[in-house]
C-alpha cells in the first residue's frame, strides 16, 4: 500500500471535517474545492479505499427537487 497517498487521503479527510458545517459558503467551497478534486474526481479517495480493501460510500444531503438545467445556470 501506498503510505503516502493514505496520509495525504487521510489529512485532506480531516481538513473538510474540520472546515465545513452544514452551511458552506462560497469561501469555504472555493478553499475546499482543490481538495474535493483530488479526493473524488480524480479518484485518489476510491483508490485508497481499495487499497485497504474498504467499501466506500461518499453520503450527502437529498436534494428535495431536481433542479433543471437553467436552475444549476
Amino acid at each position: 500500500m501506498d503510505m503516502e497517498r493514505a496520509r495525504v487521503v487521510a489529512e485532506d479527510l480531516e481538513y473538510l471535517f474540520a472546515e465545513w458545517n452544514q452551511d458552506i459558503d462560497d469561501a469555504s467551497l472555493r478553499r475546499s474545492s482543490p481538495v474535493l478534486r483530488s479526493l473524488l474526481i480524480e479518484g485518489l479517495l476510491n483508490h485508497v479505499a481499495r487499497e485497504v480493501d474498504k467499501p466506500l460510500q461518499v453520503m450527502t444531503p437529498a436534494i428535495g427537487r431536481l433542479m433543471t438545467d437553467a436552475e444549476l445556470g
